[in-house]
């Protein structure tokens, strides 16, 4: 499974896509209000559907190095 970050767009709910998520098997993580961040885990390749609900999403990524 992996793990995405995906910022709502404005006119979008939390609620209402949270509620998609959940009936697409997408498991919702965290959700942080002021920046509108979710953090959502699947199995699936996200496509058109995040389209509907992110102005952006990127996929969690731990290959950072240390200065």
């Amino acid at each position: 499974m992996k793990i995405y970050f995906g910022i709502l767009k404005k006119e979008v709910r939390f609620s209402e896509a949270k509620k998609y998520m959940r009936s697409a098997g997408i498991r919702v993580i965290r959700y942080y209000p002021k920046l509108r961040l979710v953090r959502f885990e699947t199995e699936k390749k996200p496509d058109e559907w995040f389209l509907h609900f992110f102005d952006s999403m990127e996929e969690e990524r731990d290959d950072f190095v240390p200065l």
